[in-house]
């Protein structure tokens, strides 16, 4: 609640007190870390999580790949992809958006349209977040194709899927 409330020293105070720390308590730390661009922090306590045995969740993945993202560490976003796999939150679309977000801004536009293409179902965040990558890696040709296979799927593009649009209209 503290981390949350952007309260870190109390939150801190707390979580030494905790004779064993929770997925809950660190994502709290791990949302904290992210929110404010402490993209270190946040991948050194997933880290902790994970020596500390800690079962990461769906909460606790794109906090991670967010800072990952934020901080263009693709080596440790992929890392990140893999416990996603193992540990079973491939399906969570949230996640999912995620991992397109980082790899679309780590530069790896395919690993991001494979994430994408193998989505059993997305939402207008997976659409704008893969029409997102194609723009921010310059492929502003497939960002357009791809806003038309959009509606085609029955998604309708929003406000976010026009502006991106229109970037690369703009920027091409």
């Amino acid at each position: 609640m503290y981390a949350d409330c952007d309260d870190l020293n109390s939150a801190q105070l707390l979580i030494h007190k905790m004779s064993q720390p929770n997925v809950f308590a660190l994502t709290a730390f791990l949302g904290f870390y992210s929110r404010h661009r402490l993209t270190e922090e946040c991948i050194r306590t997933y880290g902790q999580l994970r020596l500390m045995g800690i079962l990461p969740d769906g909460y606790v993945f794109p906090k991670v790949l967010r800072a990952c993202a934020q901080s263009s560490c693709l080596d440790m976003g992929t890392l990140v992809h893999k416990d996603i796999i193992v540990f079973g939150s491939k399906l969570n679309q949230q996640v999912c958006n995620s991992i397109i977000d980082m790899y679309s801004k780590c530069g790896d536009i395919r690993s991001a349209r494979q994430v994408f293409d193998e989505m059993s179902e997305r939402d207008i965040l997976s659409w704008n977040s893969i029409i997102s990558g194609y723009v921010g890696n310059w492929l502003f040709e497939q960002a357009v194709e791809l806003s038309c296979h959009m509606k085609l799927e029955g998604c309708e593009p929003d406000i976010v899927t026009w502006n991106t649009i229109m970037d690369a209209y703009c920027v091409g």
